[in-house]
């Protein structure tokens, strides 16, 4: 009777048990796990040091708003992932996952939640259906758990942030959401009124940065109450610090050689830095402090504080276990060669996505008559200079009353160092065929070196704002020799990947390589101010008149605001431009191209000894004479280098 009674007293009791909800560290370290889709090393998740606080912050209940600015290789996605699991399977929370675009959000949920549903079976296991099965509750958009739900969803509409009811709402890679939703006001605005009802509400914020002044992960960050950073402990001086790209010092053009200078002094080097980070803590500036172990925080007088209620955070490369400091280096160093030439795409690129900063962008123009005096005579003897390797068009076509194609040939040498071999306007409706032959006819010119070295122009990009599908007509057949019709564009790369044009059953259909003309506009108003003859020096001919250097450089970057805020730069068109958006569009065909310049240098000289020695000796005369002796040399030097290459010779 007393057991029957016990066991009664048990399964009572039962009903009322509730899980104690663990650290979220701890649940990670316990449950989680990499999938092999998505990460470089599959198998069970083990947090590194300076993550551990990471992911406690970002699952705790008492922390409202947690902010992150971070580079890549640090582990954010994962973090992220690893909460969402936990706040899904031990809280029963109803999160929102928004992603810039709805590409992004498609691709997040099938790359990253996917692979954990079925890897993680604490958070499979709560859902509502098998895990890979089509199912009302598992969607691209929604997965539906027992007690909980998690929709992802794009962040380019406002109706993506409508009738949902939240406990946690998480912006990833927050730098890429529009400053304004649909004139409704910020992501962040908009989804945290997703939380109204919740009895603990979260907003998870993480991004790598962008434009300094207009980043919005650097104003959440800015705006919180406490800013966190890591600080590591030097094994030789116990000195606890922080580290930063400044205090990181290398010989001359050799990452390997890298090291941390210590703020005491000492040497350090990146096979040292796990152990610092695993003696190292969060920390701010002014010395408050939080402690793993306890899960608790202290101020400056080592006093035990609340959790604040909005945290930031900030960690950049030099923390990551995933890549040495002679990598950063080494791209530190690669991305300040290129911005020598005026192209400062990478370097802004390394500096937000390495070094976890905003890149400072400011107001850009340059005056004309700084240019007037720049005329070289280098096209009066017929010829073009020997520095010039490859050879691209931009054409911009007109509508209107004067209809026209302008258009400007451009050579290009080592560091991009540029040579404009004409500019030309050709008159004519693009509705006509005559202009599309006269076009046709400039595409195919030769253009002979000083050193008797023929070249033709490796390739042309022709807008297609204006009458587009005639465009296509054009580029579509001829796209063999890259000429490509092309439309300027504000997001992507310098050039983005092409697009099909047209019927899939036309053999001739166009493709459209559009062109980022604020980054080709940016790079060519740098190089515009390069004074020195060398990496991205722009050579004009001595017959330009004032006219193209006031169109050339007609645009202006200007602060663009919104109610006396500062939201981004805008190019702003001051006149006619018709040579800028030229010199844009070549930029976008080299950048296509991105030929090995060195090796075509290499062979451009010996094609040009080959002819210095045919000139030294004129027999044969004839040019079928002359060819057949240029194919006999080349034959001969084939054989010799398979010579050089042979089985023996390789052991030499």
């Amino acid at each position: 009777m007393t057991k029957n009674l016990q066991l009664a007293h048990q399964t009572a009791v039962q009903q009322y048990r509730t899980q104690v909800p663990m650290l979220g560290s701890i649940w990670a370290n316990k449950n989680f796990y990499l999938s092999p889709e998505s990460s470089g090393t599959e198998g069970r998740w083990r947090s590194y040091p300076y993550q551990v606080a990471l992911l406690n912050w970002m699952t705790s209940d008492d922390i409202e708003e947690f902010n992150w600015q971070k580079s890549r290789r640090v582990g954010y996605t994962k973090c992220l992932l690893a909460a969402t699991a936990y706040l899904i399977e031990q809280k029963n929370r109803n999160i929102a996952i928004w992603q810039p675009t709805d590409g992004d959000a498609k691709d997040f949920t099938t790359d990253e939640v996917e692979p954990i549903l079925r890897d993680v079976p604490a958070l499979g296991n709560k859902l509502k259906c098998e895990v890979g099965a089509k199912s009302k509750y598992n969607t691209i958009e929604k997965k539906v758990f027992h007690g909980a739900t998690l929709d992802i969803k794009g962040g380019k509409s406002a109706r993506n942030f409508r009738r949902m009811t939240k406990d946690v709402a998480i912006y990833d890679e927050l730098s890429a959401f529009d400053l304004d939703i649909d004139g409704e006001g910020s992501s962040t605005e908009i989804g945290d009124g997703r939380l109204d009802q919740a009895p603990f509400p979260k907003s998870i914020r993480g991004s790598t940065p962008k434009t300094k002044g207009v980043c919005q992960i650097e104003r959440a960050v800015e705006s919180s109450e406490k800013i966190f950073y890591r600080f590591v402990k030097c094994p030789k001086c116990g000195t606890l610090q922080r580290l930063e790209f400044k205090n990181m010092k290398w010989e001359k053009g050799k990452p390997e050689t890298v090291y941390y200078k210590c703020l005491s002094g000492c040497i350090l080097y990146y096979r040292q830095y796990p152990k610092m980070d695993a003696d190292g803590r969060w920390q701010t500036i002014d010395g408050y402090y939080y402690i793993d172990k306890k899960d608790q925080f202290y101020d400056p007088d080592n006093k035990p504080i609340p959790k604040p209620r909005r945290i930031g955070a900030r960690i950049w490369a030099a923390y990551s276990y995933l890549r040495p400091w002679s990598y950063i280096i080494d791209r530190w160093l690669a991305a300040n060669k290129e911005a020598k030439t005026g192209n400062t795409t990478t370097l802004k690129t390394v500096i937000n996505t390495l070094l976890g900063e905003t890149y400072e962008e400011k107001g850009e123009s340059v005056e004309a008559s700084t240019l007037e005096n720049r005329g070289e005579d280098y096209l009066l003897d017929g010829t073009i200079p020997n520095d010039v390797l490859v050879i691209t068009v931009g054409a911009d076509v007109q509508g209107g009353t004067i209809p026209r194609i302008e258009f400007e040939i451009v050579g290009y040498g080592l560091e991009s160092e540029s040579w404009s071999l004409d500019y030309k306007v050709l008159p004519g409706d693009i509705e006509y065929q005559q202009v599309w032959d006269d076009l046709d006819e400039q595409l195919k010119r030769k253009f002979i070196r000083e050193d008797g070295v023929e070249l033709g122009i490796s390739c042309a990009f022709i807008d297609s704002g204006y009458l587009a599908n005639e465009v296509y007509r054009y580029t579509g057949p001829r796209r063999k020799r890259n000429i490509f019709a092309t439309k300027g564009v504000t997001t992507g790369t310098l050039c983005n990947p092409g697009t099909w044009q047209g019927d899939k059953r036309n053999k001739s259909r166009a493709i459209l390589r559009t062109v980022n003309v604020d980054d080709a506009k940016t790079i060519i108003f740098n190089r515009l101010r390069i004074e020195k003859h060398g990496a991205g020096f722009c050579h004009f001919p001595s017959h330009y008149t004032e006219r193209h250097y006031k169109m050339l450089t007609n645009e202006e970057k200007r602060e663009k605001r919104r109610k006396g805020i500062l939201v981004g730069y805008e190019w702003i068109k001051i006149g006619a431009n018709e040579p800028l958006d030229c010199r844009a569009y070549a930029l976008g065909a080299f950048e296509y191209l991105n030929p090995n310049l060195p090796r075509m240098k290499l062979r451009l000289e010996k094609q040009a000894q080959v002819l210095a020695e045919l000139q030294e000796n004129p027999e044969p005369t004839t040019p079928e004479q002359q060819a057949q002796q240029l194919i006999e040399k080349r034959k001969k030097e084939i054989k010799n280098q398979r010579r050089k290459r042979g089985f023996i010779n390789s052991w030499k």
